[in-house]
């Protein structure tokens, strides 16, 4: 097996499999005899290395072509002893001439017959004449069904073929009608794939492999075409993206966008290619505009390009990729590296779709983890929290910064950079966002359930994020996050998601907002919906902000933020039961 082919490389560990790497081929006439000696033609082996002209054949083909060409020379054989008698083998005087016929046999079916069939399978060609052996379409029905047919009765062989006729499309009943009157018939009736890349300046190997190494010969028909045919030029943009395997600068394809998209000086067709492809291959276009951006003489134009196309959503996803692949080049000149945050950013402040916010932080998860990229977004996080920067791409970055891991632990727990607030500033305002609450709280969850075996790092995380979860705008989001913690326990087997409570949640209130309830919270214009102790129903009066007279309308996590301090001090003493009345004496 090939090397690129092996995958399981956990078989080598394995008793009793011993994995052997081969580096190149094996030999096509061991693998021809290896697989006649399994099939049980070993004396054929023996006729076959007598065979100077059939072993021959057999250099330089692939380990799949020797396969074949052992199942070839097996039918060969079998055809031979088919057609000779026993009593003609068995004749000393017939030896050599059966010899010769077997050995005849076997060349032929070696034999590389495209030369001839290229000739028979030429030009066009509507009547047959000794001086072209290039055959009618008709003729090449007939061919093909005799390839199938071999020996048999001629008005069978005739209707073989009058039906293949008929099945490409044209009728036996209109003998003189003009070819081409179906697109099949005219590709049969003109040459074949094999002749029209020999015409062209190619060859085709014996593992019909297409040949054509003159890479400045290839540059040349390409700008030709081009420059010339004006009308051909979106077109070439569209079937070259359709034509690329990969996204990336070496692939034939996504280089000749690259040259061609710039090739007058101008961004007009990388515009054009963006129109054209950009929303289904935002990689490629990526890597075309990132050959753009470093090429000198229009890497400025590209630039420009790309601050206007970050604030549109169709454009976006293409600004991510080439952004991304700038900044996760470590041998990057600081400038593109600074041109590529500032589009980043622009995408993430211009854009209100989920879907590219989406990528933007998917984009930042994955660049975090290059050390230089994390210093990059961490003075993203310092400017968003001066005020300097898009408030979206500054949460964002926090969001990335929150993956990061340095000796085992949170970065930002254990080590946060001196210019960043990561609690008081970074965490409790994301917490108070309903754009950002769900991220934020599911990377919080991360870092609490990471450290809960440690009981030293439990205990400083949960101070350091217990302030945060304290103020304004922060009961919705506190009691998700407790939520979330369900199933954690520390080192000592308490509940994470309790103890959390236990130090949020005032006593006199566990019995108004318990945990194992989740906040029901209508929609805009309605309170939060909360369970009340039974003992304290009766006593206990209605939210201050809501009343049927005046409807809420404010948020459920403001309502309940705005009023639970207020009534906790006001009226929770009413909602708990009341202690006896102490008898004066």
């Amino acid at each position: 097996m090939a090397q690129d082919l092996w995958k399981d490389h956990r078989l080598s560990d394995r008793d009793g499999i011993q994995v052997v790497r081969l580096h190149e081929a094996p030999d096509a006439q061991d693998v021809v005899e290896a697989h006649l000696n399994g099939y049980g033609y070993s004396q054929l082996v023996t006729s076959l290395r007598s065979l100077p002209k059939a072993t021959a054949s057999l250099r330089g083909l692939t380990a799949v072509a020797a396969v074949r060409a052992a199942h070839t020379v097996a039918m060969a054989w079998k055809e031979h002893t088919h057609t000779t008698s026993q009593q003609s083998l068995a004749q000393a005087d017939g030896a050599s001439e059966t010899q010769g016929t077997l050995e005849e046999r076997v060349i032929a079916a070696l034999t590389d017959w495209r030369g001839e069939l290229d000739s028979l399978f030429g030009e066009t060609n509507s009547l047959h004449t000794h001086d072209n052996p290039s055959l009618t379409v008709e003729d090449r029905c007939l061919l093909l069904a005799l390839a199938v047919q071999q020996s048999a009765p001629m008005p069978v062989v005739a209707h073989s073929a009058a039906v293949l006729l008929e099945a490409i499309g044209r009728s036996t009943d209109a003998p003189g009608a003009a070819t081409g009157s179906s697109p099949t018939v005219s590709a049969l009736a003109g040459r074949g794939m094999r002749r029209r890349i020999q015409d062209v300046g190619g060859r085709v190997d014996m593992q019909d492999t297409v040949v054509f190494d003159r890479p400045a010969y290839g540059r040349a028909i390409l700008e030709y075409v081009w420059d010339n045919y004006d009308l051909m030029r979106k077109p070439l943009l569209t079937w070259l993206v359709a034509t690329a395997r990969s996204a990336d600068l070496e692939d034939h394809a996504v280089a000749a966008l690259a040259e061609l998209t710039v090739r007058h000086g101008t961004v007009d067709y990388l515009t054009t290619l963006s129109e054209l492809v950009g929303g289904s291959h935002p990689q490629v276009l990526g890597a075309v505009m990132e050959s753009a951006v470093r090429n000198e003489h229009v890497g400025r134009l590209a630039w420009e390009a790309l601050y206007g196309w970050a604030e549109q959503k169709s454009y976006a996803p293409a600004v991510i990729a080439l952004c991304r692949r700038i900044l996760e080049d470590s041998s990057v000149d600081t400038s593109l590296a600074k041109r590529a945050m500032v589009r980043l950013r622009r995408v993430a402040h211009k854009n209100n779709d989920d879907a590219v916010v989406s990528q933007v932080l998917d984009a930042f998860d994955a660049l975090v983890q290059h050390p230089t990229v994390a210093q990059r977004l961490a003075g993203e996080v310092h400017g968003w929290q001066q005020g300097k920067v898009s408030a979206r791409s500054g949460a964002l970055a926090f969001l990335a910064l929150m993956t990061v891991r340095r000796d085992g632990t949170s970065w930002l727990v254990c080590s946060p950079p001196p210019d960043i607030d990561v609690q008081q500033r970074a965490v409790h305002d994301l917490l108070s966002s309903a754009d950002t609450a769900a991220q934020v709280i599911s990377r919080l969850t991360h870092w609490i359930r990471s450290c809960a075996g440690d009981p030293g790092a439990y205990t400083q995380l949960r101070e350091q994020l217990l302030p945060a979860l304290r103020g304004h705008n922060m009961f919705e989001a506190g009691m998700k996050l407790m939520n979330e913690l369900r199933g954690i326990s520390t080192a000592e087997g308490v509940s994470v998601a309790d103890d959390f409570y236990n130090h949020l949640v005032d006593s006199r209130l566990r019995t108004v907002f318990p945990l194992e309830e989740n906040i029901a919270c209508g929609g805009r214009g309605t309170a939060p919906s909360v369970r009340v102790h039974p003992s304290s129903r009766a006593s206990c009066p209605a939210p201050p902000t809501a009343s049927p007279s005046r409807p809420c309308t404010r948020s459920p996590g403001d309502h309940a933020d705005a009023y639970l301090p207020t009534w906790r001090r006001q009226y929770a003493p009413q909602c708990m039961p009341r202690p006896p009345r102490q008898r004066r004496v």
